[in-house]
């Protein structure tokens, strides 16, 4: 029986900038630095430490594997990235992240052979 004396507050987990290099398989600190910048990670210094929100750098982690589930699998990525996620939090901020962005490109061209077709693609392309 649970009580209502529990607390369920939740703290954001920070890492320092050689934390994150282990998650991300770096050890210079310069690496490191480039990759959550060109992530756009912001990296806070509190005194002489400086350090990253976990939650930031998971995300990041994530949409890496993400973004190829949603090339091989369109219409169903959400629910295949769902099965994998471990964390709830970092599942909704990716699917926040990447559910307006589309991966794929177009492969056909279009050929305009009338006035109507290019008055058409006008009002489309508007």
């Amino acid at each position: 029986m649970s009580t209502n004396n529990e607390t369920n507050t939740k703290s954001l987990g920070i890492l320092t900038i050689l934390e994150v290099g282990k998650k991300i398989h770096l050890s210079d600190f310069d690496a490191i630095k480039r990759w959550l910048e060109k992530k756009g990670i912001t990296i806070y210094k509190e005194t002489k430490v400086h350090f990253v929100y976990e939650i930031d750098v998971d995300v990041e982690i994530d949409k890496i594997r993400v973004r190829d589930l949603k090339v091989k699998n369109p219409n169903d990525w959400q629910d295949l990235y769902k099965k994998i996620a471990k964390d709830a939090a970092v599942y909704d901020m990716v699917v926040y992240d990447l559910a307006g962005v589309t991966v794929t490109t177009p492969t056909t061209k279009i050929r305009l052979t009338s006035e109507a077709d290019k008055d058409l693609y006008k009002k489309l392309i508007a």
